[in-house]
This record gives structure tokens, C-alpha cells and sequence, in this order.
């Protein structure tokens, strides 16, 4: 990193300027490219920059902890996770306490079809039509990116389809009746290759954004574990991962009727409501829906969220398991980070947004309130 570099750093301790975060930016991806290492006599001395980034940025969360509701602070909060993604990715040393020899990449569009005997297609790796006369289902790429999804008239089979994302993969998928799907990490989607004339139903595990093709003559139904969710024409996004402590449902745009399996309690969602279902109880709150959907526009957004429930994302999008080490999981902060950035730049955000310590263990993040020895 040049001198230039360094002048940048210096002015965005003095003023926060967001162009000095994009400045260092590029000169961090030129650093890379290049694979210059860390001068002292050029950038400063390491752990005194470290020292520096750490202060600032806690004093940026600890402003958007008392004023979260405040647009401006939230810039303030992208332009301070910008630099940590920078000089926190150059010093990745000293995020853990011990030397992390590799990185984890982030996840990306993989997408499986499980035939009947347990068979394994991968989807995202299609380069022409597939035709499943097993399922009765025939698949094509668009231009777009997602996978169209076509009944085959002909087909007599009546199997369900199971569609299923792996950890560390997402998927957008359009369904027969023209219904947008966007499947997240660790998730599955099961439905018949050919809809009833009565309804569309499908059952969902894990997380998925909705936006439904409209037919007031059949409602479209998503099952979960707990409930069921009924519409005519809407988008929303429900949660319901088997290990999660909750399933909520949250509404963009339409309305939606949410029954449990087990009682007649019913409810009807507006936009910009949240269901959530905990311990058998069915409530509604308000929600921000750009943080419930972050992931389909590939970012992570967390307002006062926990660090048990930030680090459930994290294993699902980077395929790795958590060791916990004290009670640190009820730990709360709020920030932004792009997806598409690896594990350990990810990580760095964490240990100087929390205070608490990562440290990578092939596919397993060791997480501690103290510096691993």
C-alpha cells in the first residue's frame, strides 16, 4: 500500500469521508492483486492502525445502538464496515489471536433435484434443458439467471419434487405456474410437478422469498413445520429452518392468512407486518422488510440482532460449524456487510463490532469472549 493509501486512511479518521472508504478500497483490491504485504514504514505501525480502526468504529455502534433509527447513521455504519473490510482484511492476523492460515469463500448459486431412489442432480450446472421424466419435470436456464421450471403434460407420475439448496448455496427458481422463488442456504422446496386445479401448495424448509403469480381461482398455500400460509397474489419471505428457535413470515406487498396446524388460531399479515411463531404462540410485530429480504439482494443487514442468530446465517451461507466458548450468544449489534465477501473479512467486522474473538478451525469457527492463545 502506497503513501497515497495512508492519506486516505488519515482522512477518513479525521472526517469519515466516504470517498476516502472507497479510495482505500480500490488501493486494498490493488494490494491484493499485487500481494504486497503490511510496511510499517508506508502504512504505519500495525497494531497502532488496528487500535485506531477499533476505536472508531465502536464509537459508530455505539451511535447506532442509541439512534438505530437515524438513516444517517446507518451511513455511518456502511462506511465503517467499507474500511474494516479493507485494513481488517490486510491485518487478519490479529483478529483471533493466533495465526488463520486459509479463508473460507463465500456461497454461491448451487441449487439440487433428489429423484425418488435418492438421486442427486445438480441444477445450477445445467447447460441445456433437463428433462426428468421421473418427476414429470423439465428445467431450462433464462437469461436472467433463474431456473424455469416446466410441467411435462405427458407425464403420469404423481412423486412430489424436492428442490433443496445446500449450505453455502442460494437459488432463484420460477415455478410451473409462474411463481418466483428465491431458495436461501440450507433450504428445501417440495411441490408437485403439476399443480391441482383446486390450489397451489407447496411445503417449505428452511427460508424462501415468495413472489406469487396471481390466480384468484386457486390460492397458493405454503406448508411449514408448525403453519400454514394462504394467498392469492403477493411477495414475502418466510423463515422456518427445522433447528431455528422461531418461524416468521413477513409481507411485502398483498395480504396473507397464516393458520397453525395444531389449533384454530388464524391471523391476517399487512405490509410491512411480521408473523412469528415461538413456542406455540402466533404474534405480530412491525418489520423492516430491507432486512428481512437482504439476503435476495446479496447482503447481510443486522439491527440489534444477536450473535447467536448473525452466526446461524453465517454457518448456512459459508458451510462451517460454531464452537461456542462462555455465554456470548445474546451479544447485539447492528451493521451491513456484502455476502460476497469471505469468511475472515466477515469475521473481522464481528470481533471489532462485538469485541469477541473468532478463530478458524478448518470449517469450524471457535468463538470466545477472550484472545485465543
Amino acid at each position: 500500500m502506497s503513501k497515497f493509501s495512508k492519506y486516505w486512511i488519515e482522512r477518513y479518521f479525521r472526517s469519515k469521508d466516504p470517498e476516502a472508504g472507497h479510495r482505500l478500497h480500490r488501493a486494498y483490491e490493488r494490494m491484493q492483486r499485487s500481494k504486497e504485504i503490511w510496511d510499517d514504514t508506508k502504512m504505519g505501525p500495525k497494531q497502532e492502525v488496528r487500535g485506531r480502526i477499533l476505536q472508531q468504529v465502536r464509537l459508530s455502534i455505539d451511535i447506532s445502538r442509541k439512534e438505530a433509527q437515524r438513516p444517517e447513521n446507518w451511513r455511518l455504519m456502511g462506511i465503517a464496515a467499507s474500511l474494516l473490510v479493507i485494513v481488517g482484511t490486510i491485518i487478519f492476523t490479529w483478529h483471533s489471536g493466533s495465526m488463520t492460515t486459509h479463508d473460507i469463500a463465500p456461497g454461491g448459486n448451487h441449487l439440487e433435484l433428489i429423484l425418488t431412489d435418492g438421486t442427486v442432480i445438480q441444477l445450477d450446472s445445467i447447460k441445456r434443458p433437463y428433462h426428468s421424466k421421473e418427476m414429470g419435470l423439465m428445467i431450462e436456464s433464462t437469461q436472467e439467471g433463474r431456473l424455469r421450471l416446466y410441467s411435462d403434460l405427458h407425464a403420469l407420475s404423481t412423486e412430489p419434487v424436492h428442490i433443496r439448496t445446500p449450505k453455502g448455496g442460494q437459488h432463484q427458481i420460477e415455478l410451473p405456474d409462474g411463481t418466483i422463488v428465491w431458495l436461501n442456504a440450507d433450504s428445501e422446496l417440495i411441490f408437485p410437478a403439476r399443480f391441482s386445479l383446486e390450489k397451489r401448495q407447496v411445503t417449505l424448509l428452511g427460508e424462501a422469498y415468495f413472489e406469487v403469480s396471481s390466480d384468484s381461482t386457486r390460492p397458493f398455500i405454503v406448508a411449514t413445520l408448525y403453519q400454514e400460509i394462504e394467498v392469492l397474489g403477493t411477495r414475502f419471505n418466510i423463515c422456518a429452518y427445522a433447528n431455528g428457535p422461531n418461524i416468521k413470515t413477513s409481507l411485502l406487498e398483498g395480504k396473507v392468512r397464516i393458520k397453525l396446524k395444531n389449533n384454530t388460531q388464524e391471523i391476517i399479515l399487512k405490509p410491512g407486518q411480521q408473523s412469528l411463531l415461538s413456542e406455540g404462540i402466533l404474534k405480530v410485530q412491525p418489520v423492516k422488510m430491507r432486512e428481512v429480504i437482504d439476503w435476495t439482494a446479496g447482503d447481510f443487514i443486522f439491527d440489534q440482532e444477536s450473535l447467536g442468530e448473525i452466526m446461524s446465517k453465517i454457518e448456512r451461507w459459508y458451510d462451517v460449524h460454531t464452537e461456542w466458548k462462555g455465554e456470548i450468544k445474546q451479544i447485539q449489534m447492528s451493521g451491513e456487510v456484502s455476502r460476497t465477501k469471505s469468511l475472515l473479512q466477515v469475521l473481522d467486522i464481528l470481533h471489532l463490532s462485538t469485541g469477541v474473538y473468532f478463530e478458524l478451525k478448518g470449517r469450524t469457527i471457535v468463538i470466545s469472549n477472550d484472545a485465543i492463545k
